[in-house]
């Protein structure tokens, strides 16, 4: 082989190294995507008393929650200073067991949520807190909720209707309090 020949070859894988390189350069790119994740303490929601209306007649006329006296209660406990957002699901009608229903309702002001070093704030259970920050130091994260109970106006309570209920029937549905950390 010439030397001019040996130079060519050379040039060559010198060209084909490079090009290779650069080519593999090109179609291949990394890139990374950093991993974060803030853990708050537990939050603890425990029902502590069921609304228990007791019995009536079916011409007893309405019965107010605040005139029995009876309410629906949860405890809560989370870190301080979270901010969450409670919901309830309020059933319209209570089954009675072997069929029929009964009216059941709540007033626009028969919620209540307070908790350490915030607040009692009194609401509809029909629209929830949307946004309540739990007090800070020196709160302790517990809190209640109750229902039915935040005051003596028909408004601030949950109500059945006995007209409504087929008689001699024991009538029951679920009032739920929902907690979400915001």
């Amino acid at each position: 082989m010439s030397r001019f020949t040996r130079i060519i070859a050379l040039l060559a894988l010198v060209a084909f190294t490079v090009t290779s390189q650069l080519a593999a350069q090109a179609t291949t790119k990394s890139a990374s995507a950093s991993i974060s994740a803030h853990i708050d303490g537990a939050l603890v929601l425990t029902t502590t008393q069921n609304m228990a209306f007791g019995q009536h007649f079916t011409n007893s006329g309405v019965i107010l929650s605040n005139s029995i006296p009876t309410s629906a209660a949860w405890s809560f406990s989370i870190t301080p200073g979270t901010t969450i957002s409670v919901t309830f699901t309020v059933p319209s009608t209570l089954a009675g067991t072997g069929g029929g229903t009964m009216a059941f309702a709540c007033g626009a002001t028969s919620a209540n949520v307070s908790a350490s070093a915030t607040p009692g704030q009194t609401g509809n259970p029909s629209t929830g807190f949307p946004s309540i920050v739990i007090g800070g130091p020196p709160g302790t994260g517990a809190g209640t909720i109750v229902v039915g109970q935040s005051g003596p106006n028909p408004s601030d309570a949950c109500s059945i209707d006995p007209s409504t209920a087929t008689p001699f029937r024991d009538y029951s549905g679920s009032l739920v309090a929902t907690i979400t950390v915001l």
